[in-house]
């Protein structure tokens, strides 16, 4: 999950303000309030991801369809219409990027929780599990730093880094 989330938080800023071009102060802002209704959304989330959980959705199965559109999402982000205004772009970005937060913070409460399911009361299982989920953690934090390094390198066709980072979706894939 980290190397779908990375590219956003290292990418998306630049390429809004040198590909789109919309002021710092826009996609700052945007990025900003995008976190807050992040913050105010998660117990809300979690009350619903829970609830579909008592309804016998599995998490797995939420997790999957989540993923699927998470991906979609990203595409989005980093493959905007160029030919929308200053104030549609930004309108565009804070559509689907407050989607993405949405999305995401649905897949990462039903993933937090997943060990917890699998493992019941075992603790032990519980901690390998938790354990085992942070060190691949790491891993993919790793990995979303370097895949997008070597897609840009791949991608010698390319003029700039910054059209480059349209090409950011297949390390979400």
């Amino acid at each position: 999950m980290a190397i779908i989330v990375m590219p956003i938080y290292l990418h998306l800023a630049s390429f809004y303000l040198n590909i789109v071009g919309l002021p710092v102060i826009i996609t700052a802002s945007i990025l900003i309030v995008g976190r807050i209704f992040d913050c105010i959304t998660d117990p809300i989330i979690g009350y619903y991801c829970d609830y579909f959980y008592r309804k016998k959705i599995t998490r797995i199965a939420l997790i999957n369809f989540l993923m699927v559109i998470l991906v979609i999402l990203f595409y989005f982000l980093f493959n905007p219409p160029l030919a929308l205004s200053q104030y549609a772009s930004a309108i565009y970005l804070a559509i689907i990027l407050t989607l993405f937060y949405f999305v995401f913070s649905a897949l990462s409460i039903n993933y937090e929780a997943l060990a917890v399911d699998i493992a019941g009361d075992d603790s032990k299982l519980r901690n390998k599990l938790i354990s085992c989920r942070e060190s691949f953690q790491v891993v993919g934090t790793l990995l979303s730093a370097i895949l997008p390094t070597i897609i840009i390198y791949l991608n010698k066709n390319s003029k700039t880094y910054d059209e480059s980072l349209s090409q950011l979706w297949l390390v979400a894939l």
